[in-house]
């Protein structure tokens, strides 16, 4: 089988699919030939295959016509099998007619329109007519007659284009030519030029519309409501008409413009509202000046009376004219209310005038007003001011003299000499006239001073008094040379630069007489001839024209090499002022803000380079040279220590070992370092702070200043501690001491990795993601300011759970964890006997002794009793002894005195609840004989009694003599030991050991330091009750902490980096006392 279109064009693929053979298909052959002819033309054969085989025909090759296609089949075995497609017709020729029919040429059309079209071809016929508005397609009729509806409301107002696509059977196209159209569907939209809100006499209206306008009405009404009335139409560009308004009567009134276009489409324009057409002049009178009144001066008052019922006034003018003749000149006008204006009446001459009003409405009526007959009179007093003197200062008085009648005021004024613009400094209102005038609200200069005299009327007259000099300011020096608190090689010369040409006076060098100056303008230079190697200062007083008098100072250095000599500068109230050593090795700033003088005078600021401290002890050796900076009143020559802000002293060294210090009297005291940088905290006398620059020392004292070098490391942190919490493990530390009574950081290591540092502010660390079990090694080491390193401390072993163990369970397991166990404490909620603290430990140092807490209570715990007290009791001071018991067990206590004989003198009873119980017992009044009495104290649980008997010497009012000891009670306490040289304290660490301590009857215990941040504020408090005759030293590191231990009964709270040396001399100091 075979396919092909019925009508043919161009090139056409002629195809055939040859139905099964055994051979196979061999080859296909098209032909071509007229439709019933029998000479056949080959078109292509197709060997090839597989099925389908093709061959392509270009049919304008050929006539347009009709034609028969032959297709041959041969097969491999020769055999040959024929198909035959009749009467095939090929057009290659397009239609030869496509017009538009309908609408025509230049129509205009509106709403829905048909397009017709008119189409034929030779040869086919036609498939279709595309109708195409504007260049897009509306759509398509198969069928004649052709034709199709258009919608002209779908698309915009005006100029459009038709045409038509015919199309025939074979594909042949033609397109016809373009019809146009216009498209009129929308009424125009005319715009009334606005014609004013105030109209009167002829007037014209404007209107602008669309372009397919043909005519546009005028119409008014009046305003708000009522019929329309048609003014005038017209036909023609521009649209517009005349009116002439005083063909209608006053009021207001509406228009609009209605415009017409060529398909009868009318449109309204905006109303122009509320228009006011008024034809009738407004009124009114001149009311001042009044009729046969005498003015005169700048600025005479023009007042009218005015009133229009219509559009109201817009503007009044006042005309004037000589009295009697003349014409009518303006003088001034106004068009706001109240329409009044002034007039400058020195314009004209004094004499007699005639002056009118001429007033004018909004709508342009015009109404002139009768004139009024009034004089002038312009001739003002005079005035000379008296000139105050060449040069002027401070209060002065400033002097008019007044010719002429009729003055009232005198205004005296001031401008930059050669000014034109005037600032008044004040008046008079009477005679003498003259004021009193503060020249110090001037700038020192030149000026030119005036005076101005008025009278009633307004009339002035002014005198100038010019190149008058206002001097208020001493001269001062401007710069010099060699500069002030500068160092130089070397100087023959010293040169002054003054604010103004002025007179040196009582110049010294040195305190020396100087040599005569030679002076140049501004310039004062002296010729010393070389000065010699030191500090030096030129020291007077400058003088200037006018008097005015002030003192001077300028400071420099002559140096080379060798001993750095001092080096002085004059400082600022109102900005920072640096002074350099010498050699450069530091300099010092005195802030701005840091002195203030109602005086005149000011402050110098001096270093000078000292030699390196020696003697030095406590670890410490000189470093560099010192700086001795000080500071004092130029004029008074007092000295001044204090400052607030502080000064700042930078030394330029970057060697390391070095702590800055300073001297305090006595001895050398290490500087701290500031938290933050560049801030000295509130309450600091001084610290410091470094960087590439060298130490920044911050200091509100001046005094020596010096670094030291510190030979000796702080001790490693001391209580070393680790406890789980939600955070996860935190490390505490207590900062071991140092030398220099301070430190500059912890660094926490995990193993061989630095965890962190943490200063002074901080002591506990905290490590997020440990976990029991935690293979890492935790050691501590403190770095003191010098860069010096502690000994690490020893490695943190993990503490084994310890909660609810017996005592017996808990010593076993510390034990396999390398640790032991510490005292026994009875506290704490749990099964009686059961360990219940510590909780939350989790590491200690690898060897520390554990102190526990056992639960109490229960008939399986142990009856443990101990009572402290002090060793001595003195009647005549105190009225009741304190006692320290503890217990494991709720119990009944009785306490029996027996006098040194063994006579029984008193009994007392009461009950304590486990643990450890302060109680106050009352001493008998026959109980004061001196001597040692016993005190039996018996303690009853259940069956079970435990007693202790303790001896108390009743003393007199001189004790017996006994060996004085101190007690030094924890880590930061232990390390003055070393500086007790007179006698060897007792160490103790631990709250019971302390107060055990405390209670030798062998020793007179007269001073007992606490390391409060370790043992609590509570062992203070219960020292104090115990103990009230022992002194106790509290040391904290924290403010809050050293004023609740000074509360709780602490004799003296010192901080915990107080050097030993210092703690030493305190301890030595207290211990004398009884």
């Amino acid at each position: 089988s075979c396919s092909a279109a019925d009508y043919l064009r161009g090139t056409v693929t002629l195809s055939a699919t040859p139905g099964p053979d055994g051979s196979g298909i061999k080859s296909v052959t098209f032909e071509y030939a007229d439709a019933g002819g029998s000479t056949w033309t080959t078109i292509g054969t197709d060997t090839t295959g597989p099925a389908p085989y093709t061959a392509n025909w270009d049919t304008t090759s050929v006539p347009d016509g009709h034609y028969d296609l032959h297709i041959l089949i041969t097969d491999n075995a020769g055999n040959v099998t024929t198909a035959d497609l009749t009467d095939k017709i090929v057009d290659n020729t397009a239609p030869n007619v496509a017009t538009v029919g309908a609408p025509t040429e230049a129509q205009v059309v509106s709403g829905t329109v048909a397009i017709t079209a008119s189409a034929s071809d030779v040869t086919s016929p036609i498939a279709s007519v595309e109708f195409f508005v504007r260049g897009s397609s509306l759509g398509t009729d198969t069928t004649a007659p052709f034709s199709f509806n258009w919608n002209t409301t779908t698309g915009s107002d005006g100029a459009a284009t038709i045409q038509v696509v015919v199309t025939d059977m074979a594909g042949n196209s033609t397109t016809s030519a373009v019809r146009n159209v216009t498209v009129d569907n929308v009424a125009p939209t005319p715009t009334l030029a606005d014609p004013g809100q105030n109209l009167s006499g002829s007037i014209s209206l404007s209107a602008s519309s669309d372009p397919d306008t043909v005519q546009v009405d005028f119409e008014r009404r009046p305003a708000g409501g009522g019929s329309w009335t048609t003014i005038a139409s017209d036909s023609s560009l521009p649209w517009g008409t005349a009116l002439d308004t005083t063909t209608l009567s006053d009021g207001l009134y509406d228009f609009r413009a209605v415009a017409t276009d060529g398909t009868g489409h009318t449109g309204t324009s905006p109303l122009r509202s509320n228009v006011r057409i008024d034809n009738t002049a407004p009124s009114g009178s001149l009311t001042a000046p009044a009729a046969g009144a005498t003015v005169g001066g700048s600025s005479v008052k023009l007042s009218t009376s005015v009133a229009d019922a219509g559009s109201g006034v817009a503007s009044v003018a006042y005309e004037l004219r000589p009295t009697g003749g003349g014409a009518f000149s303006q003088i001034a006008s106004s068009s706001s209310a109240p329409f009044g204006a002034t007039w400058d009446a020195t314009t004209v001459s004094t004499g007699s005038y005639d002056l009118r009003p001429v007033i004018t409405d909004s709508a342009g009526n015009a109404f002139t007003g009768a004139a009024v007959t009034f004089d002038v009179d312009v001739t003002a007093p005079t005035i000379v001011l008296t000139n105050p003197g060449a040069n002027i200062s401070g209060l002065v008085t400033l002097n008019g003299t007044v010719s002429g009648t009729g003055a009232t005021k005198v205004v005296f004024d001031v401008t930059p000499a050669g000014g034109a613009t005037w600032k008044v400094l004040g008046s008079d209102t009477s005679s003498p006239w003259s004021i009193a005038y503060d020249t110090t609200k001037l700038a020192d200069g030149l000026y030119d001073f005036r005076a101005t005299v008025w009278d009633d009327l307004g009339n002035s007259s002014s005198d100038v008094v010019t190149a008058i000099r206002v001097d208020n300011t001493a001269p001062y020096v401007v710069s010099s040379s060699p500069a002030e608190g500068s160092t130089v090689g070397s100087a023959n010369a010293i040169s002054l630069v003054v604010s103004e040409p002025a007179t040196p006076v009582g110049v010294t060098l040195d305190g020396g007489a100087m040599v005569a100056p030679v002076v140049s303008g501004t310039t004062i230079t002296y010729g010393t001839g070389a000065l010699g190697v030191g500090a030096h200062t030129l020291a007077g007083e400058l003088q200037d024209g006018a008097g005015k008098r002030a003192p001077f100072r300028l400071h420099f250095t002559v140096f080379v090499s060798g001993s750095a000599p001092s080096v002085e500068k004059n400082t600022s109230s109102s900005s920072a002022t640096t002074v350099t050593a010498a050699d450069q090795f530091a300099t010092a700033t005195m802030p701005a803000g840091a002195w203030s003088s109602t005086s005149g005078d000011w402050l110098v600021l001096r270093i000078a380079p000292t030699a390196a401290p020696s003697g030095l002890t406590n670890g410490f050796g000189p470093g560099p040279e010192a700086l001795d900076v000080t500071a004092w009143w130029a004029l008074a020559g007092t000295q001044v220590h204090q400052f607030s802000p502080p000064v700042e002293i930078v030394i330029h060294s970057s060697e390391r070992g070095l702590v800055p210090a300073t001297y305090d009297g006595t001895a050398w005291r290490v500087i701290h370092r500031v938290p933050t940088a560049g801030t000295l905290p509130t309450g600091w006398d001084d610290g410091f702070f470094s960087d590439a620059s060298g130490f920044h020392i911050l200091t509100d004292h001046l005094s020596l200043f010096a670094l030291l070098r510190d030979l000796e490391p702080p001790q490693a942190p001391q209580n070393v501690r680790g406890y789980v919490g939600p955070g996860g493990l935190t490390i505490r530390w207590l900062p071991g001491s140092d030398n220099s009574g301070t430190y500059d950081y912890v660094t926490v290591f995990a193993g061989s990795s630095d965890s962190g540092h943490y200063g002074p502010d901080y002591t506990a660390a905290t490590v997020a993601d440990w976990k029991p079990g935690d293979h890492r090694i935790f050691r501590l080491q403190e770095t003191d300011l010098a860069g010096n390193q502690s000994d690490l401390t020893p490695p943190l072993v993990e503490v084994p759970s310890l909660i609810g163990l017996t005592p017996d369970q808990a010593e076993a397991a510390l034990k396999a964890a390398g640790l032991t166990i510490g005292s026994l404490t009875v506290g704490g909620a749990g099964k009686a006997g059961t360990v219940t603290g510590p909780d939350g430990l989790a590491l200690a140092p690898q060897g520390t002794a554990i102190d526990l807490t056992v639960a109490p209570g229960g008939a399986s715990t142990s009856l443990v009793f101990k009572v402290v007290t002090a060793p001595k009791f003195k009647p005549a001071t105190r009225k009741k002894m304190a006692a320290r018991l503890t217990i494991t067990r709720a119990a009944r206590v009785t306490a029996q005195l027996f006098s040194p004989r063994g006579t029984k003198l008193f009994t007392w009873r009461f009950s304590v609840k486990a643990g450890r119980t302060i109680v106050r017992l009352r001493i008998p009044r026959q109980v004061r004989r001196p001597g040692i009495y016993s005190m039996r104290w018996s303690a009853r649980a259940g069956r079970e009694t435990v007693s202790r008997t303790i001896k108390i010497r009743i003393v007199g009012s001189v004790a017996p003599a006994q060996r004085i000891e101190i007690v030094l009670a924890g880590a930061a306490a232990k390390d003055v030991g070393g500086k007790l040289r007179k006698q060897k304290p007792k160490v103790v660490s631990g709250v019971e050991p302390t107060f055990d301590a405390a209670a030798n009857r062998n020793r007179d215990v007269r001073v007992i330091v606490v390391d409060v941040d370790d043992f609590g504020v509570g062992v203070v408090r219960d020292l104090h009750t115990v103990f009230p005759s022992t002194k106790i030293i509290a040391l904290a590191a924290g403010p809050k902490t050293m004023a609740a231990a000074l509360k709780a009964g602490a004799t003296i709270v010192l901080p915990r980096s107080t050097p030993p040396a210092t703690l030493a001399k305190i301890i030595q100091r207290l211990e004398k006392l009884r």
